[in-house]
């Protein structure tokens, strides 16, 4: 079991119980209904999925810590900026105490995974995160959990020879790439050998010019292009890290049009165009005629047949 499971499922048995923990969702839940469509919308709460929730639930709580760090105490003007926020908040003000343990225990938590993502388990990093784990307290589940658990993986990792380089505990990468594989087509298939045959069919047919043009934008252009648009996420992550900035949410920015990947004019009269999907079919054996059709999201038909 990857880190990120370990901590999530730590999380879960710990908070679940807790007396205000569906409270704490409900008032978010409730908040967020409030401010989209607002001049505030930016700092409606991130989405969490209920079948993974506590895969993300920290980003909620954190976005909770922050949010009310814009709500000073003190009497307000009736028509300021900050008497609406408090009025789209409702109740979340109330659970500060559950929102402050939370986050004790989640911190150290996802420090830790971080550290183990990047450099794998061998005694150091074990070393480090334990380190990080004092804040919360010994007699804690959660801590408890997670260093019995980096000491088994030590155990694995000692006799698979890995015990100084460090061993990988994390699977991010490949699960992207099937999840990736779920959404276009595949429905919640749980048979990894189905999804892996599916994903080559979907690269669809490329060209020199368009891999060249594409290899060609630079991060820079990239940003520059983005920064014209007005973005949520972007006034999220200016505004809500920093209290007492919130008049500089209603500033307006330009709106234009978008163009990320370039496209040659004369894509479909070029010759030099790799077909994937051919190549799939000789690995594959023969080529569901589905499969060969461009995807349509919103293809309601298509879907059905190609997951079946």
């Amino acid at each position: 079991m990857g880190s990120t499971l370990v901590v999530a499922n730590l999380l879960k048995k710990e908070y679940t119980k807790h007396p205000s923990y569906d409270c704490f969702i409900s008032a978010c839940g409730q908040a967020s209904k409030k401010f989209k469509q607002t001049v505030l919308a930016f700092f409606a709460p991130p989405k969490v999925s209920t079948k993974a929730r506590f895969m993300n639930i920290h980003r909620m709580v954190k976005w909770a810590e922050m949010v009310l760090k814009h709500s000073p105490r003190g009497r307000v003007s009736k028509d300021s900026v900050v008497s609406k926020l408090r009025n789209y908040l409702g109740k979340l003000p109330e659970y500060k105490q559950f929102i402050k343990r939370f986050l004790r225990d989640a911190s150290p938590l996802l420090k830790s995974q971080e550290i183990l993502k990047a450099q794998g388990l061998n005694m150091k990093t074990y070393k480090e995160c334990k380190e990080l784990l004092k804040n919360i307290p010994q007699s804690s589940q959660v801590r408890i959990g997670f260093i019995t658990w980096m000491e088994k993986q030590l155990i694995v990792a000692e006799s698979l020879g890995m015990g100084n380089t460090g061993m990988p505990i994390c699977s991010d990468n490949i699960e992207s790439l099937f999840g990736l594989g779920k959404t276009h087509g595949t429905g919640e298939v749980k048979d990894a050998n189905r999804i892996a045959l599916r994903l080559p069919a979907f690269c669809g047919s490329v060209n020199r010019e368009s891999v060249r043009m594409a290899m060609g934008v630079t991060v820079k252009e990239q940003q520059e292009v983005e920064n014209k648009l007005l973005s949520l996420t972007r006034q999220r992550r200016k505004i809500l890290p920093t209290p007492g900035s919130l008049t500089d949410s209603l500033s307006t920015e330009f709106d234009c049009g978008l163009t990320l990947l370039p496209v040659p004019k004369n894509d479909e009269k070029s010759k030099d165009v790799t077909d994937i999907t051919a190549n799939f079919e000789q690995l594959g054996g023969p080529v569901n005629k589905f499969t060969k059709q461009p995807y349509a999201p919103n293809n309601a038909e298509y879907n059905n047949r190609a997951a079946a």
